[in-house]
């Protein structure tokens, strides 16, 4: 079951599919959810359109942030999550060449987990996501519609509780919609 639009009007229409075999509806109801669903970002613990410093979410969430490279890429920008102190976070990232990249700093040591060239490129606009879930974590990036896996899976014990997310970045750099979904 799903909405779909169709035609040219406004109105949005309930569909329904069966694609086994022939199927029919005898009673279809619809309401409308309470609050927080009714937002799009209702449920978000973190929802900042121009983000800047630290927020509170959960140890296992979805992350996104939406960043705009400047014309000239001479600093990196990304956040910073699952941050226990500034010697013990991952991060993910933007770098200098525009290069996806994935961290974890542990006692000041930082580890590359993920790195992907030529990601974004001077004035594009790229969305980040990451996907935290106990020991596991997934890299996304979004350009234009199209979501993108980037590297592996991790998976890893690293400050698996800690809650913290941090924006990093860099001079010349726009950032915007900072989103964390609980994973819960």
């Amino acid at each position: 079951m799903w909405v779909d639009a169709a035609g040219t009007t406004a109105t949005v229409y309930p569909m329904f599919g069966n694609f086994d075999s022939a199927g029919s509806l005898d009673y279809f109801r619809l309401g409308d959810l309470p609050a927080p669903f009714t937002t799009d970002n209702g449920i978000a613990t973190v929802n900042a359109s121009s983000p800047s410093g630290s927020y509170a979410a959960t140890a296992d969430q979805i992350i996104e942030l939406t960043l705009t490279a400047p014309g000239t890429i001479t600093t990196e920008a990304g956040f910073r999550f699952r941050v226990v102190d500034s010697n013990n976070y991952w991060r993910a990232y933007f770098n200098t060449s525009g290069a996806f990249r994935v961290d974890s700093v542990e006692a000041g040591v930082a580890t590359n987990r993920i790195n992907v060239a030529a990601v974004i490129s001077a004035g594009q606009t790229r969305t980040i996501r990451i996907i935290s879930d106990g020991t596991a974590q997934d890299a996304f990036s979004l350009s234009g519609s199209t979501w993108t896996k980037r590297g592996s899976q991790l998976t890893n014990d690293i400050h698996t509780t800690a809650t913290s997310i941090e924006t990093d970045v860099g001079a010349g750099w726009t950032a915007a919609n900072l989103r964390s979904y609980p994973r819960t």
